[in-house]
């Protein structure tokens, strides 16, 4: 919504008795505005966000979101930040695009250049890419369409659909930010 017409109905709201009404509204309206984030360009924030909402011993759990469009996602255990055997600390990291031999093979060939995330501390080459258990990841993130069991451990579903819809929605720019952080309940 155009910060105008927000703060137009937002006044209109605060001519009435319902004042505290009209300052949540205002609030959540500003929440649509312009984004103050670092790599942020105009009305869409250029973040994609990683909510991880289960750490187990078989994968790492959350759901991924770029706007509107979400998809679920594993990682690796927590395992000190360990090379190929662990997902990359909550933080924001840049993704960029480039040549990967892993997206490459997990792909079947649909895709040569995939998503990294970069300057994680004391970690290379960790990518976006079709995986449905942790298994099949090496520090890497997997996305999927849908949470269930595949060859009898829990994974992502549909993870070569999911990649591809990723992709189309990153497709719109040359760099993104990936703001990676825990679960956390809101209280209304």
């Amino acid at each position: 919504m155009h910060p105008a017409l927000a703060t137009y109905i937002g006044c209109r709201l605060m001519a009435g008795w319902h004042l505290a009404l009209a300052r949540a509204w205002l609030r959540a309206a500003a929440a649509w505005g312009r984004c103050r984030r670092r790599g942020c360009y105009g009305w869409r924030c250029a973040v994609v966000e990683l909510e991880r909402w289960a750490y187990t011993p078989v994968g790492v759990f959350g759901t991924l979101r770029i706007g509107r469009w979400s998809c679920y996602t594993v990682e690796r255990p927590w395992a000190g930040n360990r090379p190929n055997v662990s997902c990359i600390p909550e933080g924001v990291y840049p993704l960029r695009m480039r040549r990967s031999g892993v997206v490459t093979r997990s792909t079947g060939g649909e895709y040569q250049e995939g998503w990294e995330v970069c300057d994680v501390p004391g970690r290379t080459f960790i990518m976006l890419h079709p995986a449905n258990t942790m298994d099949d990841l090496e520090g890497c993130i997997g996305p999927g369409e849908d949470i269930g069991v595949v060859r009898g451990k829990w994974s992502v579903t549909h993870s070569r659909a999911a990649f591809r819809e990723l992709m189309d929605q990153l497709d719109e720019r040359d760099e993104w930010t990936l703001d990676i952080r825990p679960f956390r309940v809101q209280w209304p």
